[in-house]
C-alpha cells in the first residue's frame, strides 16, 4: 500500500515527466518506487560513471527496469568488466541497457571469451540476446566467412590503413 499523494503520483509524473516513459503501465511496479532514494542515485552513478544526462534518461527510457538493479551488485561488476575487459565504449549501454540484465558469470563473461579466443567483436544485442545455440552459430559464421573483395559494397576501407600499419 503506497500513499497516492506521497508516493505514487510524484513517482507518477518523474516517471513521465523527467523520463519520458508514456506507458506507465508497463512498468508498473516502479510506481512503488522512491524517486529520491531510488530512481536518482542510479542515474546520478551513471553520471559519475561518464554518462551524459541526457544518455542516462535515455537508458532509463528504454529500459526502465534498470531502476531496480542494485548499483553495487550489478552497476559496478558488469561496468567495470564492460569498461576493463571488454574495452567497449558507453555508447553501447546507451543502445543497450538491457546489457545489465544479463548475468556477468553465466552470459557475459563466457561469450565475451569465447569472442576474444575467435577474434571477433559482435555488438552487445548479438553477444547476449540470442540463444546459447544461435550465439555459436554466428561466432561460427563470423570465423569462418572471409574477407569481402575490394570491389565489394561490404569492402571496409580502413583494411589497407590496417594492413599497411601491420607491416
Amino acid at each position: 500500500m503506497c500513499c497516492v499523494d506521497g508516493q505514487l503520483r510524484p513517482t507518477l509524473y518523474f516517471l513521465q515527466g523527467t523520463i519520458g516513459i508514456d506507458d506507465v503501465s508497463k512498468c508498473a511496479p516502479l510506481l512503488s518506487c522512491s524517486v529520491e532514494s531510488k530512481f536518482i542515485p542510479r542515474i546520478e552513478y551513471l553520471q559519475k560513471l561518464g554518462f551524459s544526462y541526457k544518455d542516462t534518461i535515455a537508458m532509463f527510457r528504454r529500459f526502465p527496469s534498470l531502476f531496480c538493479y542494485s548499483i553495487k551488485d550489478n552497476f559496478e561488476p558488469k561496468f567495470d568488466y564492460f569498461v576493463v575487459e571488454m574495452g567497449r565504449e558507453l555508447k553501447e549501454l546507451v543502445v543497450f541497457p538491457q546489457y545489465f540484465s544479463f548475468s556477468l558469470e553465466n552470459r557475459i563473461k563466457p561469450r565475451h571469451r569465447m569472442c576474444v579466443e575467435k577474434g571477433v567483436c559482435l555488438a552487445l544485442p548479438t553477444m547476449l540476446k540470442s540463444s546459447e545455440a544461435r550465439f555459436r552459430d554466428r561466432l561460427e559464421v563470423c570465423c569462418s566467412s572471409s574477407m569481402p573483395v575490394r570491389n565489394s559494397a561490404l569492402w571496409c576501407t580502413n583494411a589497407n590503413t590496417i594492413g599497411d600499419n601491420a607491416t
